[in-house]
């Protein structure tokens, strides 16, 4: 009776502990089934990547803004360079102009200065001139011309557009033109659209 207590007892006790090392193994089989299961993670990794995306990206973005700066200054230079092109052909033909200026005052003084000569002591006249009351006329007949070409022809035959100072002089004139059209060195003045000037500057003493 002992004995078979005793084997009962034993073979609970190794039933007890079988149940035991079978639930200890269930269990470490679980932890290992989940340790192979779960992914290997490596953040370094990751970490490492998106550093070397974000260098990359940002090498590229200073690259293109680079190019586009130098693009700019260039294209900043080059209008530099053609304003200063622009300044300095303006100043050139300010200069020219100015110097026209001053040689058109100096021929004008010149053809008054020789107007005044010819009024006081002009007693005979060049070809194709002809001599009306002490003074050179020069008249060319059916001919068409601006007024401005006119007034240059005139000054590179050292004269001027017809000045009358008076009836008179008109008057004698008259059965020399006839009924031809010609230019008069008369004009509106810049300034005073009202106000009439004769090529030599002086003003409209009468009608």
């Amino acid at each position: 009776m002992r004995r078979a207590e005793e084997i009962a007892m034993d073979s609970g006790i190794f039933q007890e502990n079988v149940y035991t090392n079978s639930t200890d193994f269930r269990t470490q089989r679980t932890d290992n089934g989940q340790k192979t299961k779960e992914p290997q993670q490596n953040p370094q990794g990751w970490v490492t990547i998106t550093l070397v995306v974000f260098l990359i990206l940002m090498f590229v973005i200073v690259l293109i803004s680079t190019s586009l700066l130098f693009v700019f200054y260039y294209s900043i230079m080059e209008e530099q360079s053609s304003l200063k092109n622009n300044d300095k052909n303006l100043t050139e033909e300010v200069s020219y102009f100015k110097n026209d200026v001053a040689n058109m005052r100096d021929d004008l003084n010149n053809i008054k200065k020789k107007d005044v000569l010819r009024e006081a002591f002009c007693t005979s006249c060049r070809n194709e001139w002809k001599l009306i009351r002490s003074k050179c006329y020069y008249i060319e007949e059916n001919v068409v011309k601006t007024w401005t070409r006119s007034r240059q022809d005139c000054a590179k035959r050292n004269g001027i557009l017809l000045v009358l100072k008076d009836m008179d002089e008109m008057n004698s004139l008259l059965p020399v033109i006839g009924q031809g059209r010609f230019w008069l060195g008369l004009r509106r003045n810049s300034s005073d659209m009202e106000a009439w000037l004769w090529a030599d500057g002086s003003a409209l003493t009468f009608r």
